[in-house]
């Protein structure tokens, strides 16, 4: 089936993708046979860019992707794949963001092991670190790909003030924003940044738990 593609990171992908948060239970109780039905109604509908991330259940999602790709083996070749990196807890078990090579290539290798693939389509700094220089954190994901375990990279949530110092190569950059009213000046910006945005939109979040008639359960059963 055909479907309206844009240009992400070098690549012609489905205007509309797969957030695989939900794989990891993010919004409820879910198996991974339900993650592979996702993924089968994709393939079916034209649906090729597949996001993802290291922290979407400790792995979890990444491994119901990984599990997917070795049970069908041409969906490698139709699936345009990003997973994401950055986020991390301090010794005290608390939330913060990484952005040094060593965390990043570590966390991207765990990724590429856990989905069985040799290199992702798109790799992207989850949460930028504010203390570290962007032009240092460009210069890793740089690196990456020329090593060959990236194809593309990006930022996540990141400022315009801030994307506006990285030193964008001319090849396959990519960045990405929420787009909902309070990120509005971040995505309006991005219409004309030397970086392709694709926008995530949480459908799920506003609509709500689904009944099995297909309508949004009453208000307050919101998660």
């Amino acid at each position: 089936m055909s479907r309206p593609t844009r240009k992400i990171a070098g690549a012609e992908v489905s205007a509309m993708g797969v957030g695989a948060m939900s794989f990891a239970e993010f919004y409820g109780p879910t198996t991974e046979e339900n993650s592979w039905a996702v993924l089968d109604a994709a393939m079916e509908l034209g649906v090729t860019h597949i996001d993802t991330s290291n922290v979407y259940g400790m792995g979890r999602s990444e491994e119901a992707i990984g599990a997917y790709l070795r049970r069908n083996g041409a969906a490698r070749e139709v699936f345009h794949i990003a997973t994401k990196a950055g986020i991390s807890k301090d010794a005290a078990g608390n939330r913060c963001f990484d952005n040094s090579p060593e965390h990043l290539e570590a966390e991207l290798d765990r990724s590429l092991s856990r989905m069985g693939i040799e290199a992702v389509d798109l790799f992207y700094v989850h949460r930028r670190e504010e203390a570290r220089p962007i032009e240092e954190v460009t210069a890793t994901l740089v690196a990456l790909r020329d090593k060959g375990k990236i194809k593309g990279f990006g930022f996540s949530e990141i400022a315009p003030a801030s994307l506006r110092r990285a030193p964008w190569p001319r090849w396959r950059r990519c960045n990405r924003n929420i787009r909902w009213r309070p990120a509005r000046p971040n995505w309006v910006w991005c219409r004309n940044a030397p970086a392709r945005a694709p926008r995530w939109w949480p459908f799920r979040r506003w609509a709500g738990p689904f009944s099995p008639t297909g309508r949004s359960r009453p208000n307050g059963c919101r998660h």
